[in-house]
């Protein structure tokens, strides 16, 4: 009972001594200070969604304010939303603009307090208010969110109110980017920091930059569910919390993306997996206020933590370097002056990126145009035009066909031939066989042994003129026959066949080439030979003597021709196949040509693969009688040795030494001889011509 009395008075004397000794601000005649809730640490009260205080002689229906005379920010000093009922606020004007910098209601201007009041007072619904009013508003909802609702936690009806009265704000001023992505970041962190439970809000950019550290709620949410983080997600992380990236991909946003999803998906396949930790997310509240300066802390218990270890990210770092790698090519060409449409700007960008480019849609249509289902023996002109690109002139021009070839694969088109599958390189003002969907990566081995038996065929079928269709027919059964290639080999040897077939082919560097095939390798490539040449049922006496210049190479002898043609299984004629009789004589060349290129190996591809330096050797001189006479045999491509012989006489020169000093220069300018010995002597005219336009220095063989 006593302890009941001493309580009682202890009461009594507080609130006597509080009446007399009144705090400033606290006075019975201000009704601003009348309900609300009281704060810790300050003079000032809080005024919820059902309130209407009054200050001054506004009215704020709808509440959502602090109130009062002292609220700590923490910056020091008030807070920058705390009205003050003591400030002047006056019903004038409002200055054309704003002070700069964040308005706080302490250090805005008496018509600026009044303007504020009055939008208060109106419900703040004038879409002429200055936005400096809302955010000045907006310090306060997020103070009351994210310093006092953590503090003590506010009612879920408060709570809801706060985050509808944001939408509402945003979607009146939402025009405002900087107010828009505040009120974004506001949302997300209410919903990081109940745990990210549920589904995200979907009115919500999390790609924001403001939105930067909610997004790691959403990125630890995602993962907590045993969810791979896929490529969107991946990169927004690595914008938001990674490395700077490097200058093409920052110069380039839109292709960087599409070739950051891509390689990303070929490295992670689904997403990359993140653990969580034990520990807790944290996560800092950077608000619009200015009393909120460095951030405001937050701890979110029901989400792990899977950003402890830096290693993942670094890995997302290390791929973002290297798509940037990609685009270098392409950003350089720009700042050369390239215009970013340009076919051979386009031609710098990775394969995939091309193909999504609308300049590349038109040229792909215009190349479906030009080889139709299958390949097509086609101008290279035409190619470039089809590309939108000038026919390359000069001296470049040699250059520039070879880069034909990486821009055509970009497009998905190939062209034969191409040095990188069958050992040849297009020449400028001649044909290629055009074709879509190329081989990607290194071909079968049976490929590179059907190159130069594809070639050879040609050679010997083009030797009396014309090749015929029982010819062309073997050929293409030959390749038709390779189970082992794949789809787009199988389409590049087509076109290869194509172009060997409509291209005069010649017998350069086939001596020497052959010659190094082992023994064992020889026969089995003449059979073959032989059996393209007897395909017509006839083999007539030029592609006899085309056999008999093959078969020396070879090191046979030309005598053996005659028997090994006679010893084949030839018809007396052209031998028509009825639709139940099969392959018939191709059968047999099928059966040839598979058991025995099992044995030629790949040695063959080495007779026709154009080997050049790395740098181009200096052309010699091509003046005096080696000159004369090497701009007489540029005139065709074959020359009967008593006439060659006729021609060295004719100029004083020795045969065999002029053939070696026409042969070095031939190497010097392109690695590859300009004549080939033997009963019939070829001639590069292609390389002989470009010998004699050179007026380069003193030869390092020079002419006797």
């Amino acid at each position: 009972m006593e302890l009941f009395i001493v309580v009682l008075l202890t009461v009594i004397l507080y609130k006597v001594a509080r009446a007399f000794l009144r705090l400033p601000g606290e006075r019975a005649d201000e009704p601003a200070m009348d309900g609300g809730e009281a704060l810790r640490g300050g003079e000032a009260r809080w005024y919820g969604p059902s309130e209407c205080p009054t200050v001054q002689s506004y009215s704020v229906p709808g509440g959502l304010v602090y109130i009062g005379r002292r609220l700590p920010g923490s910056s020091g000093g008030n807070d920058a939303a705390l009205i003050d009922p003591d400030l002047d606020a006056a019903d004038e004007p409002l200055p054309p603009s704003p002070p700069p910098g964040p308005l706080t209601y302490r250090s805005a201007s008496p018509a600026l307090r009044g303007g504020y009041l009055a939008w208060l007072s109106g419900g703040r619904r004038s879409p002429d208010a200055p936005i400096a009013f809302v955010l000045l508003f907006f310090y306060g909802l997020e103070r009351r969110l994210f310093v006092d609702g953590v503090r003590r936690p506010i009612a879920d009806d408060e709570r809801t109110a706060i985050l509808a009265e944001i939408r509402r704000l945003r979607a009146l001023y939402g025009t405002a980017p900087a107010f828009r992505g505040y009120g974004d970041n506001a949302i997300a962190t209410d919903w990081a920091l109940r745990g990210g439970h549920g589904a995200p809000p979907d009115d919500v950019d999390f790609t924001d930059r403001r939105c930067a550290e909610p997004f790691l709620a959403l990125m630890a949410a995602h993962t907590a569910r045993g969810r791979p983080v896929p490529g969107g997600m991946a990169l927004q992380w690595l914008l938001f919390h990674g490395s700077a990236l490097p200058a093409p991909a920052l110069r380039h946003p839109d292709l960087f993306r599409s070739l950051f999803l891509l390689r990303y998906g070929e490295k992670y396949g689904d997403g990359l997996v993140l653990h969580g930790s034990r520990t807790p997310l944290r996560i800092t509240y950077r608000g619009a206020s200015p009393s909120m300066e460095g951030g405001v802390a937050l701890r979110i218990p029901s989400l792990q933590n899977p950003f402890v270890l830096r290693a993942p990210l670094r890995g997302v770092e290390l791929l973002a370097e290297s798509c940037a790698a990609e685009l270098k090519p392409y950003d350089d060409g720009l700042s050369r002056g390239v215009a970013p449409d340009a076919p051979e700007a386009l031609a710098l960008l990775p394969a995939e990126l091309l193909a999504a480019a609308s300049v590349g849609e038109t040229a792909r249509n215009r190349l479906s145009a030009l080889c139709g289902d299958g390949p097509a023996l086609v101008e290279i002109g035409s190619v470039y035009e089809a590309l939108g690109l000038p026919m390359p002139m000069g001296d470049g021009i040699e250059n520039a066909v070879k880069e034909l070839r990486p821009l055509l694969g970009a497009l998905g088109f190939g062209m034969a031939p191409d040095a990188s599958l069958h050992g040849m390189e297009a020449r400028a003002g001649s044909r290629v066989a055009l074709y879509g969907a190329p081989p990607d990566g290194s071909p079968h081995p049976e490929f590179a042994v059907l190159v130069p038996i594809v070639r050879l065929g040609a050679l010997v079928a083009q030797a009396s003129g014309d090749v015929t269709d029982a010819e062309e027919r073997v050929l293409r059964d030959v390749v038709a026959s390779s189970d082992r290639l794949t789809p787009p080999e199988r389409r590049s040897m087509e076109a290869f066949l194509l172009w060997c077939l409509g291209t005069p082919q010649d017998t350069r560097r086939l001596r020497g080439a052959l010659r190094r095939l082992p023994e064992a390798e020889r026969t089995p490539l003449s059979r073959i030979l032989v059996a393209v040449a007897s395909a017509d049922g006839r083999v007539d006496p030029e592609e006899m003597k085309r056999l008999g210049v093959l078969y020396d190479y070879l090191g046979l002898g030309k005598e053996r021709v005659a028997s090994d043609v006679h010893g084949t299984t030839v018809p007396e004629g052209p031998r028509e196949r009825s639709a139940g009789e099969g392959f018939g004589l191709d059968r047999d060349l099928i059966r040839i040509r598979q058991e025995e290129t099992r044995r030629v190996n790949g040695v063959l591809r080495d007779i026709f693969e154009e080997e050049r330096p790395s740098e181009p050797a200096p052309l010699p001189s091509a003046a005096g009688p080696h000159g004369r006479l090497l701009a007489q045999l540029a005139r065709k491509s074959e020359w009967e040795r008593a006439e060659f012989r006729a021609l060295c006489a004719s100029l004083g020169l020795p045969p065999e030494g002029a053939m070696e000093v026409l042969n070095e220069w031939g190497y010097a300018a392109k690695s590859l001889p300009v004549l080939e010995d033997g009963s019939t002597i070829y001639v590069d005219t292609i390389l002989a011509q470009e010998v004699l336009s050179h007026d380069g220095t003193t030869a390092t063989h020079p002419a006797p």
